[in-house]
């Protein structure tokens, strides 16, 4: 079982990720969801996770910065940026900041089911 933690500041987001996840893959166990970077990284301190899933977008600290501060904390995690925003400057922030995926709004069942598959056979090989 692998554990996720999603962040999204908006609830319909949130609520949306934890169905599809819920009820799409079954190897993945949902430790927290947060509505802001900061929450996220209180958890990030106390806990290992596997893969982080935040949007990019929210007040205060945003997903790239987020990102970034996860990869510090735990080298090893697999991070997904979800975003509403295509420009070249958010994707190469993502780039910059190694994250696993960039997926843009709106999301669709089969994306986020085919995007954990590929997280989760990356890491069952480490």
């Amino acid at each position: 079982m692998f554990t996720i933690l999603l962040v999204d500041d908006e609830a319909p987001a949130l609520r949306f990720l934890q169905a599809i996840i819920g009820k799409y893959a079954p190897e993945y166990q949902i430790v927290a969801s947060c509505s802001s970077a900061e929450d996220a990284l209180v958890t990030l301190r106390s806990q290992r996770i596997d893969l982080l899933m935040t949007d990019i977008s929210m007040p205060g600290m945003d997903g790239i910065s987020l990102a970034r501060e996860s990869r510090a904390l735990q080298p090893d995690i697999r991070i997904v940026i979800i975003s509403g925003y295509a420009e070249f400057e958010y994707a190469q922030g993502a780039i910059q900041a190694a994250v696993d995926d960039y997926i843009l709004k709106p999301v669709t069942i089969p994306h986020i089911t085919a995007t954990l598959d590929k997280i989760r056979a990356k890491l069952s090989l480490a």
